[in-house]
C-alpha cells in the first residue's frame, strides 16, 4: 500500500514506529518531536497507519 503522507518515509527511517507496544509509547514519541510541524506530521502518519490496517 502506498503511503498517504509524504513524511511517512522520513519517520520510518528515524525509527519512530519501531518496537511499539502501546499507545502511550507512540504518544510519548510524537510528543518528543522537535516542533509543531513534526508532531503534527508524525501524528497524521500514525493515524493513517492505524486506520489503514483496522
Amino acid at each position: 500500500m502506498k503511503s498517504r503522507h509524504s513524511a511517512t518515509h522520513r519517520f520510518i527511517a528515524t525509527g519512530l514506529f519501531d518496537g511499539l507496544n502501546s499507545f502511550s509509547e507512540i504518544e510519548a514519541r510524537i510528543s518528543a518531536q522537535p516542533g509543531n510541524n513534526e508532531r503534527g506530521d508524525s501524528l497524521r502518519c500514525a493515524n493513517y497507519a492505524t486506520f489503514g490496517t483496522v
